[in-house]
């Protein structure tokens, strides 16, 4: 697809009323790509699945760094909307890493049009180092900032552990400081307001994720006290972009399963 297009999967459909549709949201600095081996079985057992583009994305660093948070959900909130008017009905929603936040903030936002969540790699609060970091950054204006105080680079490409998908992967070859700061605000926004959160959710995280530690999993599904149900899934040979990792497959039928489930 082009660039500034997200990855549509299944065709469109002139009345597709109840039919299940699946929202998948990308991470920061990434692309659809980044969940296309997912979508793609998604699609095939079913599902209407549709993968936007997010704000800022896909162009480059200078360009992210323009936008914000509330320019990430408005985007992700405008695919909401098609895809329920779509399907007749809510609708489940998958979100990758900062993608599960902005599903997070959607679902608090119009619950009754979230049918289910699917949370990967999803964190709800950054190291303090790491946010210390990004917050003392922030302080310098952004004309005496440092360059290396504007961004942040991916010094060794996306973190997963199977470069099969990796090469071709559409995603920014570093973190603006802005972005980040944003990342941090959209944390501290929906972090108070999990236990409202009442939709059954799966989360799924690599035992090999150098980005999110289990402990930030385990905190995100401890707070989860109001959901219908949480399933946790742990993949042992994968990293932070699990869906296009070496456990893939398996969490391809572990999502569709649940996805059928609720």
């Amino acid at each position: 697809p082009h660039p500034r297009q997200g990855r549509v999967c299944g065709p469109l459909p002139e009345a597709s009323i109840d039919q299940r549709g699946v929202l998948c949201l990308h991470g920061l600095t990434g692309s659809p790509d980044e969940l296309t081996p997912l979508s793609e079985a998604l699609s095939s057992s079913g599902f209407l699945v549709r993968t936007p583009l997010l704000s800022g994305h896909g162009h480059d660093v200078a360009t992210l760094a323009k936008t914000t948070r509330k320019d990430w959900i408005a985007s992700a909130d405008a695919a909401l909307s098609a895809l329920v008017a779509e399907c007749g009905g809510p609708v489940a929603i998958v979100g990758m890493s900062a993608g599960g936040l902005i599903a997070m903030q959607l679902t608090l936002a119009r619950p009754k049009d979230v049918r289910a969540l699917v949370l990967l790699s999803t964190p709800v609060k950054l190291s303090i180092p790491a946010s210390t970091e990004i917050r003392l950054a922030l302080m310098l204006p952004p004309m005496l900032r440092p360059h290396a105080l504007t961004e942040i680079r991916k010094l060794h490409g996306p973190n997963v552990n199977d470069p099969t998908f990796a090469s071709g992967l559409r995603s920014l070859r570093a973190y603006p400081i802005q972005a980040l700061g944003e990342l941090l605000r959209l944390m501290s926004d929906v972090r108070p307001r999990l236990a409202e959160i009442a939709q059954p959710v799966m989360i799924a995280h690599g035992e090999l994720d150098a980005t999110v530690k289990r402990a930030q999993i385990d905190v995100l599904a401890a707070a989860l006290t109001k959901a219908a149900r949480v399933e946790r899934l742990s993949l042992p040979q994968s990293a932070h972009l699990v869906a296009i990792d070496r456990d893939r497959d398996l969490l391809s039928t572990r999502v569709i399963s649940f996805l059928q489930s609720v």
